[in-house]
């Protein structure tokens, strides 16, 4: 039985990689950054850097550039300038000689200030070599898209693409035949196997180097899920390639380091107390609130619901009829003790009780002061009628 579990175990997939990387330093506008090789890859190793999300600066200025850092020989250590402004993001996707991305995609990384902005020009902008297009311009999931190019533009050599998929998985894009469509260009159809709702950086090279023709960041759509299989790229669960690094210019980001770990369990407690806090609070005041209720009248309104206005005539002529012939059940407590305070509820009408003192006030029946205003009267009323007031359009007293 142990062995069918560990033969299900090792048939199912994994986003692990023989090897992987960690930031050593933290990333800061043009200052040195460092990375490291963690576990066993085939050197020699390479650092893609690709802008991510909208550029900081005035104007949406773009001074970021797509760039690929090679280590040196075998070494698994490696430091570049990052020239990239501070509150701006970037992805990183580090490969060996098996591959591109065999060692991980890092999720977005912050980039924090730093005293020296020189390695930059605020009114100089980049471009991309060379230009490509998408039809339709979306990713959908399983469903074909043209990839193409003016191959007569600024092209070095046949393009080559590549997915990023930011703390997930990245992969070269198979390039499939080449034909040229009139009104577009030379190009080729893909349907990506890609997970609908996974971000995707979508990168064109030449054989310039990689990024060459610039970067698109697209939400892969929904669509027919015919292609897709347990090695589908899409955003992995967990943490990201690249250690401990900052997602926020507050410096808070993902890893395990002291100075850049979330505490999930402190902020799971901290929510937990505070919820716990307010429905305190919320009993405490509901408490007085009934408390109160039960010593002034004036807190014991009750309202009144909807019903017929014919409903209404009835039960006043009722009113009337009986007062008329019951004075002891229906008069007008002109001397009640708590007369004053009654009237100064004042219209909406009100159904209150005369004391809420007796002990056993749900085993008697009370006497009620009732408010109308087509009586523009108080009278003394049992609790059957003042429960049917209740019943009367608020607008019909």
């Amino acid at each position: 039985m142990l062995s069918s579990y560990l033969s299900l175990l090792i048939l199912l997939p994994t986003l692990s990689f023989a090897f992987s990387f960690n930031f050593e330093s933290t990333p800061r506008q043009c200052q040195t950054l460092s990375i490291s090789i963690t576990g066993s890859g085939q050197p020699p190793y390479s650092v893609l850097i690709l802008p991510f999300g909208p550029s900081p600066l005035a104007n949406n200025t773009e001074v970021r550039k797509i760039f690929q850092s090679n280590f040196t020989g075998d070494s698994t250590s490696h430091s570049f300038l990052l020239s990239y402004p501070e509150s701006s993001q970037f992805v990183a996707v580090v490969s060996d000689s098996t591959g591109f991305g065999s060692g991980g995609t890092s999720g977005a990384v912050a980039v924090l200030s730093s005293n020296d902005s020189s390695c930059y020009n605020v009114n100089q902008g980049v471009q991309p070599d060379f230009f490509y297009s998408l039809v339709p311009n979306s990713l959908t999931q399983c469903a074909a898209t043209r990839i193409w190019w003016d191959p007569t533009a600024g092209v070095q050599g046949t393009p080559s693409f590549q997915g990023v998929i930011p703390g997930g998985q990245s992969f070269i894009v198979p390039q499939g035949s080449l034909t040229t469509v009139a009104e577009q260009g030379l190009g080729f159809n893909w349907s990506p196997s890609v997970r609908a709702g996974t971000t995707m950086v979508f990168v064109a090279s030449d054989d310039r180097g990689p990024g060459t023709g610039g970067s698109s960041t697209y939400i892969v759509n929904f669509g027919d899920n015919g292609c897709l299989n347990d090695q589908s790229p899409s955003s992995t669960a967990g943490n990201p390639a690249g250690g401990s690094y900052p997602t926020s210019t507050s410096g808070a980001g993902i890893g395990n380091s002291d100075t850049h770990h979330t505490d999930v369990g402190a902020i799971v407690g901290g929510v937990i107390g505070g919820l716990v806090g307010l429905v305190s609070i919320l009993l405490i005041v509901l408490f007085f609130i009934r408390r109160i209720a039960s010593t002034n009248p004036r807190t014991a309104v009750l309202s009144i619901s909807s019903t017929t206005k014919k409903e209404m005539e009835s039960l006043t002529a009722t009113f009337h009829s009986t007062t008329a012939q019951n004075l002891s059940s229906f008069r007008t407590p002109q001397s009640h003790p708590h007369m004053e305070e009654i009237q100064k509820l004042g219209p909406p009408q009100a159904c209150v009780p005369v004391s809420t003192a007796v002990p056993d006030i749900l085993e008697r029946p009370l006497t009620f002061y009732v408010q109308t205003r087509r009586t523009a009267q108080l009278l003394v009323v049992p609790q059957r009628t003042c429960a049917n007031l209740l019943r009367l359009q608020a607008s019909d007293l």
